[in-house]
């Protein structure tokens, strides 16, 4: 008997979180806002910030609300 694997990765619940953010990443400051939270993130759309940041990547960053 032959079971494949299971490749599904849960991933936590992402609720609507719509706030300004403003961070730092690198020598770059960033402003944007907060589209959705989980878990284990957030997605924050950064518009025309000029700054690209990999998926998974850490960056230190305040979001009114959060603490």
């Amino acid at each position: 008997m032959h079971v494949a694997a299971n490749n599904h990765v849960a991933r936590p619940t992402r609720h609507p979180y719509h706030q300004p953010a403003h961070g730092r990443y690198g020598n770059r400051a960033f402003h944007g806002s907060v589209e959705n939270v989980s878990a284990t993130g957030a997605a924050i759309a950064l518009g025309e910030a000029g700054v690209t940041v990999d998926n998974g990547t850490f960056v230190d960053m305040h979001v009114e609300g959060l603490g």
